[in-house]
């Protein structure tokens, strides 16, 4: 790019470029410095890697450089070989990349805070757990999300079980129905699948949860053909909060029914 405001207007266009080799000297002796100050502070682009090149280092000092400014490079144009430029530009890469991800992990913890705040704010065990299976679907998506949920308070003429679930809008709630029955029907075969973590099961994975004193317990099924690290985690937090809003409800509902 010719000069600092190209590169400001490239950054606004395309806030998700990974590293920049900036020049300090520009238009100007420290329109590259300016920039870097723009970046970081008007376009509140945190996560960009910046290498700051210059021809005349005693214009800019590299000490000072890097104290005042966020920036992931210091190169000396006279001492840039080949070999430095690969290495700085693939450190820049690998730091953008574990950034993105922190902020990730970040962005997804904030919402399943809201959502656990959301839940305990339900206004029944139904109410809870359908909020729980949606939650669940949009942190991490998949072509069939089920859950399954042992209520022992359930009197002998109803179901055993709840059974919620949630796909894409394109199938049909019968088709989703059925789907999701077929899973429970495989799934009632391995009870001991409740002392497990989370693990790989028919075509997706699968996340028991219990509450504390084991009275009420269930599993949330999600189809993927695979899930991150961080997806598994998410899910694990969610189910174990959502034990305890159930285990909760479900307990004020016996009190009330007493009074």
């Amino acid at each position: 790019l010719p000069d600092a405001r190209s590169f400001i207007e490239h950054m606004q266009e395309h806030p998700d470029t990974a590293v920049v080799l900036l020049d300090v000297v520009m238009e100007d002796e420290e329109a590259g410095l300016r920039a870097v100050k723009q970046v970081r502070e008007v376009l509140c682009n945190e996560v960009v890697r910046i290498l700051l090149r210059t021809g005349q280092p005693g214009r800019a000092p590299e000490k000072e450089v890097i104290e005042a400014y966020d920036i992931d490079g210091y190169l000396a144009k006279a001492e840039m070989t080949n070999v430095r430029l690969y290495s700085a530009v693939r450190t820049a890469l690998k730091n953008y990349h574990e950034l993105l991800n922190l902020q990730k992990h970040r962005d997804m913890l904030w919402q399943v805070s809201q959502l656990m705040m959301n839940m305990v704010e339900s206004e029944g065990l139904e109410d809870c757990l359908q909020r729980f299976v949606h939650s669940a679907s949009m942190l991490v998506p998949s072509e069939l999300s089920v859950l399954y949920f042992e209520d022992p308070q359930t009197s002998e003429d109803a179901a055993p079980y709840h059974l919620f679930f949630h796909g894409p809008d394109d199938k049909s709630d019968a088709d989703l129905h059925n789907a999701s029955a077929a899973v429970v029907a495989h799934f009632q075969q391995r009870e001991e699948a409740f002392r497990k973590g989370v693990f790989r099961w028919y075509q997706g994975y699968v996340v028991p949860f219990c509450t504390r004193h084991q009275t009420l317990r269930g599993w949330l099924y999600t189809e993927r053909a695979s899930i991150t690290p961080l997806e598994l985690q998410i899910l694990t937090l969610l189910a174990s909060q959502t034990g305890l809003v159930t285990e909760l409800l479900t307990t004020n509902a016996s009190l009330a029914s007493r009074a």
